[in-house]
């Protein structure tokens, strides 16, 4: 949904009169406030955070060329989008991997440790608050992470 109001009077007047900087209608101004409402592109950028929780890298990736493709961002946006996937992904691949390769479940601090030294700080707080396919757990009074 898009509005746009006059900055003057607060007279309402289209998108299109706006852009093209008319008179207001009420009093003559030409500068206006616009308000252009993202629903469509915020809800495909929480369907790809969705995918992204769930392991589904190709789909999240899909979605944001998609949307860059339309116009919703800018080339610098889809990079950091996409590069951001792939910090995730390598990131739960990496720490499926540990978990694995430990019979099923790595101690918290280990796990956040050995992994922080391959990967920011965000992108491991990430895999341990939102990622889907890892957990953690309390087993005998300490943490551990273990796939789900």
């Amino acid at each position: 949904m898009e509005m746009a109001w006059c900055v003057n009077c607060g007279e309402d007047v289209t998108l299109a009169h706006a852009v093209a900087e008319l008179p207001c209608p009420s009093c003559g101004n030409d500068e206006y406030f616009v308000a252009i409402d993202d629903g469509a592109r915020e809800a495909l950028f929480s369907k790809a955070e969705r995918m992204q929780r769930i392991g589904r890298w190709a789909a999240a990736a899909e979605i944001y060329t998609s949307c860059a493709s339309k116009g919703m961002m800018s080339p610098a946006d889809l990079n950091l989008s996409m590069v951001t996937l792939e910090w995730r992904r390598a990131c739960a691949v990496a720490g499926a991997s540990m978990i694995q390769a430990a019979g099923g479940e790595v101690p918290l601090e280990d796990f956040r440790s050995r992994l922080q030294d391959e990967f920011e700080d965000y992108v491991v707080a990430w895999l341990l608050h939102d990622y889907q396919e890892i957990q953690t757990m309390l087993r005998d009074g300490s943490y551990v992470v273990g796939v789900v």
